[in-house]
């Protein structure tokens, strides 16, 4: 983090610390928003309505809480359309959506979150929903544990250095030495699962996609609904995601991943 500002604006910062807040939850209310702020809710509700009027926040007329804005979604596609890795890995990424219809995902590491990068939504009429630009911990999704299962044991432990681990729902891997378990076994079978960890009805297969210049560049996930989920539609979407991987892997292994992307 850079150092705080000598003269801060507090109603910037509040703003701010709100846009971030999205992060963390898709729905803020105003109790979330005045806790979070530590503010009145009549404060924070005058904030979130200046979001609301900028296009960074929309509300939903009959709970009255917000979600994140066309302005903030806009925004965030407008910088990882800038990823090279992201416009390189999006026609293998449509090619397995197509197949499995079902919801894929391109997701990266930062630190110990999993970035959904990028994602094709199924055509189905029951369906995992997009979740880009969505942060999540990598211990608890599919994606997450595909690309911490390519990191080295003292990297692995520097991204968490203590043995407990949040938990989302009561399957999300607790603890350190569960996860280092749980990352053997990914290496072994060379793909991760996600089977209600993050969300009570999702389930989720990934697989990571290798890069010869450094780490794994990403991996590509497929989620369905848990109600979907078995093991004979496991083993139908695992070699469609393995066959995108690796398609994926050798385009990425012919272009650098920080040259500049196509306008």
């Amino acid at each position: 983090m850079p150092p705080r500002p000598t003269h801060p604006l507090s109603s910037v910062d509040n703003a701010l610390t709100l846009l971030l807040l999205f992060r963390e939850q898709d729905v803020i209310r105003i109790s979330d928003a005045s806790r979070a702020l530590g503010v009145s809710p009549s404060t924070a509700s005058r904030l979130m309505a200046m979001l609301h009027y900028r296009g960074f926040a929309t509300q939903d007329p009959q709970t009255r809480a917000y979600r994140p804005g066309p302005a903030l979604v806009d925004i965030g596609l407008a910088a990882v359309s800038r990823i090279d890795a992201r416009r390189i890995v999006r026609p293998f990424l449509e090619a397995l959506a197509r197949e499995v219809d079902e919801t894929a995902h391109f997701v990266v590491l930062d630190g110990a979150e999993a970035v959904f990068l990028d994602g094709i939504e199924s055509t189905r009429s029951v369906k995992t929903t997009l979740r880009i630009g969505h942060r999540r911990p990598a211990h608890a999704i599919s994606g997450g544990k595909a690309l911490l299962a390519t990191l080295p044991e003292p990297e692995l432990r520097r991204r968490y250095p203590s043995g407990r681990l949040a938990r989302m729902t009561p399957q999300t891997i607790g603890t350190r030495a569960e996860l280092e378990r749980e990352l053997a076994a990914v290496r072994a079978a060379g793909y991760a699962t996600n089977i209600r960890e993050s969300d009570p009805e999702v389930a989720g297969l990934a697989v990571a996609i290798p890069h010869p210049g450094g780490p794994a560049a990403g991996a590509l996930t497929v989620s369905l609904p848990t109600s979907r989920f078995d093991e004979d539609s496991l083993l139908m979407l695992l070699e469609p995601l393995r066959a995108a991987a690796a398609d994926a892997a050798r385009a990425l292994a012919s272009a650098p991943l920080d040259a500049s992307a196509e306008a």
